[in-house]
């Protein structure tokens, strides 16, 4: 099999993990796993579908980098649901991490600020970061994307371009 420079992009939230495979730069496979159903309830096949993704990556030699989660500093009414909020993205980080260990796939965490920075250098705000992200990552899939699909494009061009990928198998 030929050679190739393998990078795995992860942005999750309580309710689904979107991914992005990267091969040399270039977007090879872009999926949701689905996590929670409407109740918030595991949806049934979520870790099979989660070790699949890590074993896929282990077999070509990927290395995943997961987008980093943070407490924004509130306060009032809604500080106590953003640390709800921080202790379930928590949980769902550390399946992630949990199943890469497993299957023995590095994998590095990247906060938002730092990708967004190096991806969409100059773009502020929530919003356009969001746009920006979308028009990138459709950009480079052709394809439509969720907003969770894009940033997970941009995490992996993240990764790609820090240079710190290995060779790798194909995908």
């Amino acid at each position: 099999m030929r050679e190739s420079k393998f990078i795995i992009g992860i942005d999750a939230d309580v309710h689904r993990v979107a991914y992005a495979a990267l091969d040399r730069g270039a977007v090879r496979a872009v999926g949701t796993i689905e996590r929670t159903d409407y109740r918030g309830r595991i949806i049934e096949d979520y870790d099979a579908r989660l070790m699949a993704l890590m074993r896929r990556a282990k077999n070509v030699g990927a290395v995943v980098y997961l987008e980093g989660i943070y407490l924004a500093v509130r306060t009032g009414p809604g500080s106590k649901r953003n640390v709800d909020s921080f202790r379930k993205l928590s949980e769902v980080a550390g399946e992630i991490k949990r199943a890469a260990r497993q299957f023995g796939v590095k994998l590095d965490t990247v906060q938002p600020s730092t990708w967004q920075s190096k991806v969409l250098p100059g773009v502020r705000g929530r919003d356009d970061l969001k746009q920006a992200a979308i028009a990138l990552a459709q950009e480079k899939w052709r394809r439509p994307l969720s907003s969770h699909e894009s940033d997970a494009v941009c995490v992996a061009i993240h990764g790609f371009e820090s240079g710190k990928a290995k060779h790798s198998k194909a995908w």
